[in-house]
């Protein structure tokens, strides 16, 4: 019973914080961000506080990315997520990685799709490829991540912004450790 009073309590936690952090996302989508978010780092992220971090751009083909450091009661990182939108055929559409201080993908979700064509990106048999991958891994489409049939743009362009979301992790990362 308490641990799922932590958890409800968390996720409202968590979607105070993106209101006031200036993130404009729907309800829905910030409580979805809000449970990948618990579910990728775990019991770490109970007290967790979310902070956008400067400088998240980092020069790949990504539209608007907002990089934050998961932390926990300490403060110590746990992990970051990136959310942004990259576009595909059918158009933009909005994804969210949950990357660990190791730079290995915990987890990478759709967050919205709008377009008609490509949807199936959002399924778990899709996504679920995406965990375990690091920043020197290849991550490519027909190498090491299989397309999904009619939805092979969006594919590729998902697979595009998770190897982007590790990039701009690991710049920061490596702009931010003492020379």
């Amino acid at each position: 019973m308490l641990r799922v009073l932590l958890k409800s309590s968390f996720l409202v936690l968590l979607m105070i914080i993106s209101v006031l952090s200036g993130c404009t996302e729907t309800g829905t989508i910030a409580k979805r961000k809000a449970t990948i978010v618990s579910e990728a780092f775990g019991e770490a992220v109970q007290s967790a506080t979310i902070r956008p971090v400067d400088n998240a751009w980092g020069g790949w083909a990504a539209v608007h990315p907002i990089v934050s450091e998961i932390t926990d009661a300490g403060g110590d990182i746990v992990g970051y997520t990136v959310r942004m939108q990259v576009v595909s055929r059918s158009g933009p559409f909005t994804i969210l990685v949950a990357i660990g201080p190791d730079l290995c993908v915990r987890r990478a979700e759709v967050l919205e799709y709008r377009g008609e064509r490509g949807r199936d990106v959002r399924s778990p048999r899709f996504t679920s490829q995406f965990a375990g991958k690091c920043a020197n891994d290849p991550i490519e489409l027909g190498n090491d991540i299989h397309a999904v049939s009619g939805a092979t743009i969006s594919s590729r362009t998902m697979t595009e912004g998770v190897r982007n979301a590790l990039r701009i992790v690991k710049s920061i990362l490596t702009d931010s450790r003492p020379q």
